[in-house]
């Protein structure tokens, strides 16, 4: 989503992410990823966020050989993932969500490195 932020920002978005590991755990995250400022980052150790949203959270969603296919297709592409930081089994997803709390969007990742066209994302705003 990161190349997307200013497109989603001009649309009236707040964009953030939440993970499920310590503050100072999502703090590092920011500074590690080269976050865009004021890109939020969340985080939800008790994953009660995730449970709401209905991800998923398991052993075969993240050792699946989807996903170790998406990481080699990632590793290739330059993209290297560094120290595990909250739940490895979490799975994550996206939500677009109105002012008023409506959900205009949800996708709930079927495994690691399953995530929604960022066009879709920008069309639903």
């Amino acid at each position: 989503m990161r190349p997307h932020v200013d497109e989603l920002r001009r649309k009236g978005a707040e964009v953030a992410v939440i993970g499920s590991g310590w503050p100072a755990m999502a703090k590092a995250f920011a500074q590690e990823m080269a976050l865009p400022p004021g890109m939020r980052v969340l985080t939800d150790p008790k994953r009660e966020a995730y449970r709401l949203a209905g991800f998923r959270h398991g052993l075969w969603s993240t050792l699946a050989p989807a996903a170790i296919l998406d990481n080699l297709r990632a590793r290739k592409k330059g993209f290297r993932q560094t120290k595990t930081a909250g739940d490895p089994l979490q799975q994550g997803g996206t939500l677009v969500v109105a002012p008023g709390g409506e959900i205009l969007y949800r996708y709930a990742s079927a495994r690691q490195g399953d995530h929604p066209p960022p066009e879709r994302i920008v069309a639903i705003l």
